[in-house]
Protein backbone atom coordinates (compact mmCIF):
# COMPACT_ATOMS: atom_id res chain seq x y z
CA UNK A 1 0.00 0.00 0.00
CA UNK A 2 1.49 3.35 -1.04
CA UNK A 3 1.63 6.31 1.30
CA UNK A 4 -0.94 9.07 0.79
CA UNK A 5 0.39 12.12 -1.02
CA UNK A 6 -0.47 14.44 1.87
CA UNK A 7 -1.11 14.18 5.59
CA UNK A 8 -3.16 17.01 7.10
CA UNK A 9 -2.28 17.55 10.76
CA UNK A 10 -4.96 19.54 12.61
CA UNK A 11 -3.94 20.73 16.04
CA UNK A 12 -5.90 22.64 18.70
CA UNK A 13 -4.42 26.12 18.74
CA UNK A 14 -4.34 28.36 21.81
CA UNK A 15 -7.71 28.20 23.53
CA UNK A 16 -9.47 26.93 20.40
CA UNK A 17 -10.80 23.39 20.09
CA UNK A 18 -10.91 21.51 16.79
CA UNK A 19 -13.65 23.01 14.66
CA UNK A 20 -15.87 20.47 12.83
CA UNK A 21 -16.07 22.98 9.97
CA UNK A 22 -12.26 23.01 9.73
CA UNK A 23 -12.12 19.20 9.55
CA UNK A 24 -14.99 18.88 7.05
CA UNK A 25 -13.48 21.55 4.78
CA UNK A 26 -10.07 19.82 4.88
CA UNK A 27 -11.61 16.50 3.83
CA UNK A 28 -13.67 18.15 1.09
CA UNK A 29 -10.58 19.88 -0.28
CA UNK A 30 -8.28 16.85 0.01
CA UNK A 31 -10.60 14.14 -1.28
CA UNK A 32 -10.98 10.65 0.10
CA UNK A 33 -7.38 9.40 -0.20
CA UNK A 34 -5.64 12.00 1.94
CA UNK A 35 -4.66 11.26 5.53
CA UNK A 36 -6.16 13.57 8.16
CA UNK A 37 -4.74 13.47 11.68
CA UNK A 38 -6.62 15.07 14.58
CA UNK A 39 -4.66 15.68 17.76
CA UNK A 40 -6.71 14.78 20.83
CA UNK A 41 -5.78 16.96 23.81
CA UNK A 42 -9.06 16.14 25.62
CA UNK A 43 -10.57 19.51 24.69
CA UNK A 44 -13.09 17.98 22.23
CA UNK A 45 -15.36 15.47 24.00
CA UNK A 46 -16.63 13.78 20.81
CA UNK A 47 -13.39 13.87 18.82
CA UNK A 48 -13.57 10.15 18.01
CA UNK A 49 -16.99 10.62 16.40
CA UNK A 50 -15.70 13.70 14.56
CA UNK A 51 -12.74 11.72 13.25
CA UNK A 52 -14.92 8.81 12.12
CA UNK A 53 -17.30 11.14 10.28
CA UNK A 54 -14.52 12.21 7.88
CA UNK A 55 -12.28 9.16 7.99
CA UNK A 56 -9.61 10.87 10.08
CA UNK A 57 -7.03 9.30 12.39
CA UNK A 58 -7.29 10.51 15.99
CA UNK A 59 -3.96 10.64 17.81
CA UNK A 60 -3.92 11.19 21.55
CA UNK A 61 -1.51 13.94 22.56
CA UNK A 62 -2.82 14.67 26.04
CA UNK A 63 -2.57 18.12 27.54
CA UNK A 64 0.61 19.62 26.18
CA UNK A 65 2.40 22.75 27.35
CA UNK A 66 2.90 24.11 23.84
CA UNK A 67 1.27 23.52 20.49
CA UNK A 68 4.65 22.55 19.00
CA UNK A 69 4.59 19.36 21.08
CA UNK A 70 1.23 18.31 19.62
CA UNK A 71 2.40 19.11 16.08
CA UNK A 72 5.46 16.93 16.56
CA UNK A 73 3.30 14.04 17.78
CA UNK A 74 1.09 14.46 14.71
CA UNK A 75 4.10 14.57 12.38
CA UNK A 76 5.50 11.35 13.83
CA UNK A 77 2.15 9.62 13.20
CA UNK A 78 1.88 10.89 9.62
CA UNK A 79 2.68 8.75 6.57
CA UNK A 80 2.14 11.23 3.72
CA UNK A 81 4.93 12.58 1.54
CA UNK A 82 3.73 16.12 2.31
CA UNK A 83 2.84 17.29 5.83
CA UNK A 84 0.24 20.07 5.93
CA UNK A 85 -0.01 21.74 9.32
CA UNK A 86 -3.35 23.41 9.84
CA UNK A 87 -4.66 25.35 12.83
CA UNK A 88 -7.95 24.01 14.12
CA UNK A 89 -9.79 27.30 13.48
CA UNK A 90 -8.80 27.65 9.80
CA UNK A 91 -11.32 26.64 7.11
CA UNK A 92 -9.78 25.84 3.71
CA UNK A 93 -11.41 26.41 0.35
CA UNK A 94 -12.27 23.42 -1.85
CA UNK A 95 -9.38 23.88 -4.28
CA UNK A 96 -6.69 24.62 -1.68
CA UNK A 97 -5.08 21.22 -1.15
CA UNK A 98 -4.95 20.25 -4.86
CA UNK A 99 -3.20 23.60 -5.44
CA UNK A 100 -0.71 22.86 -2.64
CA UNK A 101 0.16 19.48 -4.18
CA UNK A 102 0.44 21.01 -7.66
CA UNK A 103 2.81 23.68 -6.32
CA UNK A 104 5.14 21.09 -4.77
CA UNK A 105 5.16 19.11 -7.99
CA UNK A 106 5.76 22.04 -10.33
CA UNK A 107 8.23 24.12 -8.30
CA UNK A 108 10.19 21.48 -6.40
CA UNK A 109 10.03 23.61 -3.25
CA UNK A 110 10.69 22.03 0.15
CA UNK A 111 7.93 23.89 1.97
CA UNK A 112 5.25 26.49 1.36
CA UNK A 113 3.03 28.71 3.47
CA UNK A 114 -0.32 30.28 2.71
CA UNK A 115 -2.29 33.22 4.05
CA UNK A 116 -5.58 34.11 5.69
CA UNK A 117 -8.60 35.17 3.69
CA UNK A 118 -9.53 38.79 4.17
CA UNK A 119 -11.92 38.75 7.18
CA UNK A 120 -15.55 39.77 6.79
CA UNK A 121 -16.87 42.86 8.56
CA UNK A 122 -18.92 40.64 10.87
CA UNK A 123 -15.73 39.22 12.38
CA UNK A 124 -14.93 40.58 15.89
CA UNK A 125 -12.85 43.76 15.66
CA UNK A 126 -9.63 42.47 17.21
CA UNK A 127 -9.83 39.37 15.01
CA UNK A 128 -10.26 41.57 11.93
CA UNK A 129 -7.27 43.66 12.95
CA UNK A 130 -5.01 40.66 13.56
CA UNK A 131 -5.97 38.86 10.36
CA UNK A 132 -5.67 41.98 8.19
CA UNK A 133 -2.20 42.68 9.56
CA UNK A 134 -1.18 39.08 8.92
CA UNK A 135 -2.46 39.33 5.34
CA UNK A 136 -0.59 42.59 4.84
CA UNK A 137 2.71 41.31 6.20
CA UNK A 138 2.52 38.17 4.08
CA UNK A 139 1.88 40.26 0.98
CA UNK A 140 4.84 42.50 1.84
CA UNK A 141 7.08 39.45 2.25
CA UNK A 142 6.83 38.62 -1.45
CA UNK A 143 7.42 42.08 -2.90
CA UNK A 144 10.98 41.06 -3.82
CA UNK A 145 10.23 37.44 -4.74
CA UNK A 146 8.21 34.49 -3.51
CA UNK A 147 10.99 32.82 -1.49
CA UNK A 148 10.99 33.38 2.26
CA UNK A 149 13.09 32.18 5.21
CA UNK A 150 10.32 31.36 7.70
CA UNK A 151 7.54 28.82 8.14
CA UNK A 152 3.93 29.40 9.25
CA UNK A 153 1.88 26.62 10.82
CA UNK A 154 -1.68 28.01 10.53
CA UNK A 155 -1.41 26.96 6.84
CA UNK A 156 2.03 25.47 6.22
CA UNK A 157 3.16 22.42 4.23
CA UNK A 158 6.57 20.73 4.12
CA UNK A 159 8.01 17.60 2.56
CA UNK A 160 8.13 14.87 5.21
CA UNK A 161 11.74 13.94 4.46
CA UNK A 162 12.85 17.55 4.94
CA UNK A 163 10.86 17.81 8.17
CA UNK A 164 12.55 14.66 9.47
CA UNK A 165 15.92 16.06 8.42
CA UNK A 166 15.37 19.08 10.67
CA UNK A 167 14.03 16.76 13.36
CA UNK A 168 10.97 18.53 14.74
CA UNK A 169 9.60 21.86 15.87
CA UNK A 170 11.55 23.26 18.82
CA UNK A 171 9.24 22.57 21.76
CA UNK A 172 10.83 25.19 24.04
CA UNK A 173 10.34 28.00 21.50
CA UNK A 174 7.47 30.49 21.38
CA UNK A 175 8.14 31.02 17.66
CA UNK A 176 8.64 27.39 16.68
CA UNK A 177 7.32 27.72 13.13
CA UNK A 178 9.50 30.74 12.33
CA UNK A 179 12.49 28.92 13.86
CA UNK A 180 11.77 25.78 11.83
CA UNK A 181 11.87 27.93 8.70
CA UNK A 182 15.21 29.43 9.74
CA UNK A 183 16.63 25.92 10.28
CA UNK A 184 15.30 24.68 6.93
CA UNK A 185 16.68 27.72 5.12
CA UNK A 186 20.08 27.25 6.80
CA UNK A 187 20.20 23.73 5.33
CA UNK A 188 19.50 24.99 1.83
CA UNK A 189 15.74 24.41 1.88
CA UNK A 190 13.44 26.50 -0.29
CA UNK A 191 10.26 27.89 1.30
CA UNK A 192 7.65 29.34 -1.01
CA UNK A 193 5.06 31.96 -0.06
CA UNK A 194 1.74 31.53 -1.85
CA UNK A 195 -0.58 34.37 -0.84
CA UNK A 196 -3.31 32.93 -3.07
CA UNK A 197 -3.46 29.70 -1.03
CA UNK A 198 -5.74 30.85 1.76
CA UNK A 199 -8.10 29.78 4.50
CA UNK A 200 -10.82 31.54 6.46
CA UNK A 201 -9.75 32.20 10.05
CA UNK A 202 -12.69 31.48 12.36
CA UNK A 203 -11.67 32.92 15.71
CA UNK A 204 -12.98 35.50 18.14
CA UNK A 205 -10.25 37.61 19.70
CA UNK A 206 -11.04 39.64 22.80
CA UNK A 207 -8.80 42.50 23.84
CA UNK A 208 -7.17 40.32 26.53
CA UNK A 209 -6.54 37.34 24.25
CA UNK A 210 -5.19 39.73 21.61
CA UNK A 211 -2.73 41.31 24.06
CA UNK A 212 -1.61 37.88 25.26
CA UNK A 213 -1.09 36.67 21.68
CA UNK A 214 0.93 39.74 20.66
CA UNK A 215 3.09 39.58 23.79
CA UNK A 216 3.86 35.87 23.43
CA UNK A 217 4.71 36.09 19.72
CA UNK A 218 6.87 39.21 20.12
CA UNK A 219 8.79 37.81 23.10
CA UNK A 220 9.35 34.58 21.17
CA UNK A 221 10.67 36.41 18.12
CA UNK A 222 12.96 38.54 20.26
CA UNK A 223 14.47 35.43 21.85
CA UNK A 224 14.75 33.70 18.45
CA UNK A 225 16.60 36.60 16.82
CA UNK A 226 19.10 36.75 19.67
CA UNK A 227 19.75 32.99 19.43
CA UNK A 228 19.88 32.47 15.67
CA UNK A 229 19.53 35.68 13.72
CA UNK A 230 21.58 38.44 15.33
CA UNK A 231 22.41 39.96 11.95
CA UNK A 232 18.69 39.97 10.98
CA UNK A 233 19.75 38.34 7.72
CA UNK A 234 16.73 36.02 7.86
CA UNK A 235 13.57 38.09 7.53
CA UNK A 236 10.41 37.30 9.49
CA UNK A 237 6.88 38.24 8.35
CA UNK A 238 7.07 41.25 10.68
CA UNK A 239 10.39 42.60 9.44
CA UNK A 240 10.92 45.58 7.19
CA UNK A 241 11.80 49.21 7.75
CA UNK A 242 8.22 50.32 8.43
CA UNK A 243 7.91 48.12 11.50
CA UNK A 244 11.38 49.14 12.70
CA UNK A 245 10.50 52.85 12.44
CA UNK A 246 6.91 52.52 13.68
CA UNK A 247 7.90 50.97 17.02
CA UNK A 248 10.00 53.89 18.39
CA UNK A 249 7.63 56.41 16.78
CA UNK A 250 4.71 54.90 18.72
CA UNK A 251 6.61 55.33 21.99
CA UNK A 252 7.53 58.88 20.99
CA UNK A 253 3.85 59.69 20.35
CA UNK A 254 2.79 58.16 23.65
CA UNK A 255 5.47 59.84 25.78
CA UNK A 256 5.02 63.32 24.27
CA UNK A 257 1.24 63.02 24.71
CA UNK A 258 1.71 62.15 28.40
CA UNK A 259 4.08 65.11 28.89
CA UNK A 260 1.69 67.55 27.21
CA UNK A 261 -1.27 66.22 29.20
CA UNK A 262 0.23 66.13 32.71
CA UNK A 263 2.49 69.18 32.47
CA UNK A 264 0.31 72.14 31.32
CA UNK A 265 3.31 74.41 30.85
CA UNK A 266 4.55 71.97 28.21
CA UNK A 267 1.24 71.90 26.32
CA UNK A 268 3.05 72.19 23.02
CA UNK A 269 4.20 68.58 23.44
CA UNK A 270 0.65 67.63 22.40
CA UNK A 271 1.34 69.26 19.05
CA UNK A 272 4.58 67.31 18.73
CA UNK A 273 2.64 64.10 19.43
CA UNK A 274 0.01 65.03 16.84
CA UNK A 275 2.74 65.67 14.26
CA UNK A 276 4.26 62.26 14.99
CA UNK A 277 0.80 60.72 14.58
CA UNK A 278 0.41 62.33 11.14
CA UNK A 279 3.82 61.01 10.07
CA UNK A 280 2.87 57.57 11.45
CA UNK A 281 -0.42 57.48 9.51
CA UNK A 282 0.26 59.29 6.25
CA UNK A 283 3.97 58.71 5.64
CA UNK A 284 5.19 55.50 7.26
CA UNK A 285 2.01 53.39 7.24
CA UNK A 286 -0.14 55.00 4.54
CA UNK A 287 -0.22 51.88 2.34
CA UNK A 288 -0.98 49.65 5.32
CA UNK A 289 -3.97 51.72 6.43
CA UNK A 290 -5.20 51.91 2.86
CA UNK A 291 -5.10 48.10 2.71
CA UNK A 292 -6.93 47.45 5.98
CA UNK A 293 -9.72 49.94 5.21
CA UNK A 294 -10.11 48.78 1.61
CA UNK A 295 -13.72 48.28 0.51
CA UNK A 296 -15.23 50.29 3.36
CA UNK A 297 -17.24 53.48 2.80
CA UNK A 298 -14.88 56.33 3.67
CA UNK A 299 -17.05 58.52 5.84
CA UNK A 300 -18.36 56.26 8.58
CA UNK A 301 -17.25 52.68 8.58
CA UNK A 302 -13.95 53.40 6.86
CA UNK A 303 -13.15 56.41 9.06
CA UNK A 304 -14.20 54.72 12.30
CA UNK A 305 -12.41 51.47 11.51
CA UNK A 306 -9.35 53.46 10.44
CA UNK A 307 -9.34 55.23 13.81
CA UNK A 308 -9.63 51.88 15.60
CA UNK A 309 -6.74 50.51 13.53
CA UNK A 310 -4.58 53.56 14.28
CA UNK A 311 -5.03 53.44 18.06
CA UNK A 312 -4.73 49.66 18.14
CA UNK A 313 -1.60 49.81 15.98
CA UNK A 314 0.06 52.26 18.36
CA UNK A 315 -1.06 50.23 21.39
CA UNK A 316 0.21 47.04 19.79
CA UNK A 317 3.63 48.59 19.29
CA UNK A 318 3.74 49.59 22.97
CA UNK A 319 3.04 45.95 23.89
CA UNK A 320 5.63 44.72 21.38
CA UNK A 321 8.28 47.00 22.90
CA UNK A 322 7.71 45.56 26.37
CA UNK A 323 7.64 41.99 24.98
CA UNK A 324 10.94 42.48 23.12
CA UNK A 325 12.61 43.57 26.36
CA UNK A 326 11.09 40.59 28.18
CA UNK A 327 12.26 38.17 25.48
CA UNK A 328 15.77 39.64 25.55
CA UNK A 329 15.92 39.43 29.35
CA UNK A 330 14.73 35.81 29.30
CA UNK A 331 17.40 35.00 26.71
CA UNK A 332 20.14 36.57 28.83
CA UNK A 333 19.00 34.76 31.98
CA UNK A 334 19.05 31.43 30.13
CA UNK A 335 22.65 32.01 29.06
CA UNK A 336 23.86 32.53 32.63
Amino acid sequence: MTNPAISIIITPHGNSTISPECVAAARKSAGGDAEIILLDDASVPDIQALGQSVGAKVVHSGKVKRTAMARNIGARAATGDILLFLDSDVVLGQGTIPEILRTFQETGCDALVGNYDRPSRKTPLFSQYQDLFTCWHHLQSVKNGDRIAWFWTPIGAVRRDRFNEIGSFHEDSHAEDIEFGFDLTARGGGILMRTDITGRHEHGRTILSYIASVFKESAGLSDLHLRKNRSLRLKTPFGGWRNIVTLPNSYFMFITLLIGTFFPSLWWFNGVSAGAALIHSFVINRQLYKFVTQGRPFFFRGLLFGAFVFYNHVGTNLIVGVAIKYGALRHLLRRR
